[in-house]
């Protein structure tokens, strides 16, 4: 009988340690780590100037909370192909609290019927 009871206890530690992992998984942005690789999807929005050249651009996630992304290669990229769309980014989180940064490693495409297409990014020589 107490090997039951043993086993019951086992169990709900797992379970207690899988709930608080699965929180920790899906807490806000104002839990995030800098330096922590996360995946957000969300809307790409990019600001251009008057010549057209990006001067920033953001992906704005389920809950209204947003992430700066970092204009670097792989971030222009990202702005100059997906303004607008439905995106699964893959990122490097930098910065705390309102001035969250995301350094883009990869993203996919989300389409309109769920389906989703992975985009990789290319290297340039």
């Amino acid at each position: 009988m107490r090997r039951n009871v043993c086993i019951i206890d086992i169990g709900i530690v797992e379970l207690t340690a899988l709930i608080v992992l699965i929180l920790l998984f899906l807490a806000p942005s104002g839990f995030l780590v800098a330096g922590e690789r996360i995946i957000a999807e969300g809307i790409v929005n990019t600001t251009k100037d008057n010549n057209g050249n990006i001067i920033s651009i953001n992906l704005k996630v389920v809950g209204g909370d947003a992430f700066n992304i970092i204009l670097d290669e792989r971030g222009k990229v990202l702005g100059k192909q997906m303004d607008g769309k439905l995106v699964e980014v893959i990122g490097d989180v930098s910065g705390e609290g309102d001035d969250v940064w995301l350094e883009v490693i990869s993203y996919k495409v989300v389409s309109d019927d769920g389906e989703v297409f992975f985009k990789p990014f290319v290297e340039s020589s």
